[in-house]
């Protein structure tokens, strides 16, 4: 899921003094981060074309369709908290 993408910190004159090979290396794929003084206040990264990032799929059904879905209430004794962290570990046991 992550991947390992390196992150140099750079002080803001020395981005700015060699911004073109800074620039190089976000190309190249590396993620920056421009500090002023030690405090982090901007992040460089290589750009994505949209269609890298959302792709949109056509629905498969209408909205109509999908009202006619009949969804069982919940039981009124039912436990959210304990649901979701059975769900959870469901998933992680799965990986």
């Amino acid at each position: 899921m992550w991947s390992y993408v390196v992150m140099t910190q750079v002080k803001i004159a020395q981005f700015k003094s060699q911004l073109s090979g800074f620039l190089k290396r976000v190309r190249a794929g590396e993620t920056l981060i421009v500090t002023d003084r030690e405090t982090p206040i901007a992040q460089v990264l290589p750009y994505q074309t949209p269609s890298d990032r959302l792709t949109i799929l056509a629905a498969k059904q209408t909205p109509k369709m999908l009202k006619k879905i009949k969804i069982p209430k919940a039981r009124k004794d039912t436990n959210s908290l304990k649901a979701l962290l059975e769900e959870r570990s469901d998933d992680l046991e799965q990986k």
